[in-house]
């Protein structure tokens, strides 16, 4: 008799980013922050390493953003993507001679 795998279980399981949010939203659950902080810090440690051409200021700007996010939470309003919102709750950090757009980008929020 074949055993049946229940990996792909918690995948149909498991909350969306947008759903994640809600619940730290409204119910200030802790568990599902940590899940977004561990699924989301990589990707901004690096968005942040890039934009500043810095190691250690992109380090503090992705802790920065996440402590932004759960300060902010009670105003989060999933109408698109969590990561769009995610990645617009950074702080200002472009360093002189950043791409213009990049600084346009930074100046609206």
């Amino acid at each position: 008799m074949k055993a049946i795998s229940f990996s792909g279980l918690s995948l149909l399981c498991s909350r969306t980013d947008e759903e994640a949010m809600c619940r730290v939203k409204t119910h200030d659950d802790h568990g599902e922050f940590d899940r977004l902080v561990a699924r989301w810090e990589q990707p901004i440690r690096r968005l942040c390493v890039r934009m500043t051409g810095d190691v250690h200021r992109g380090e503090d700007l992705k802790q920065e953003t996440f402590v932004r996010l759960f300060e902010k939470r009670k105003d989060y309003q999933p109408t698109g993507k969590f990561s769009t919102s995610l990645i617009l709750m950074k702080p200002e950090a472009a360093p002189e001679g950043a791409d213009p757009l990049l600084r346009r980008l930074l100046r609206t929020r």
